[in-house]
């Protein structure tokens, strides 16, 4: 199981890091205060997405390796 657990972490985690350096791009680049609105969103929800796939690794672990200590 670690084994689709950590092929499924990286094809969910690789286009999150695409979407966050083209953020980091537009944002640096963005003057117009409704576009920075619509990139804060999309960064919320971005790291939203990358919260929930930490979550669900950090549950596979534990059911993976119920006594291990980080």
């Amino acid at each position: 199981m670690k084994t689709s657990s950590g092929a499924l972490r990286h094809e969910a985690n690789a286009p999150l890091s695409h979407i966050f350096l083209s953020l980091d791009l537009l944002e640096m680049n963005s003057y117009n205060e409704e576009n920075k609105t619509y990139l804060s969103i999309i960064r919320q929800n971005a790291e939203r997405l990358q919260n929930l796939i930490r979550n669900i690794e950090n549950h596979q672990l534990d059911k993976e390796e119920p006594g291990r200590i980080e």
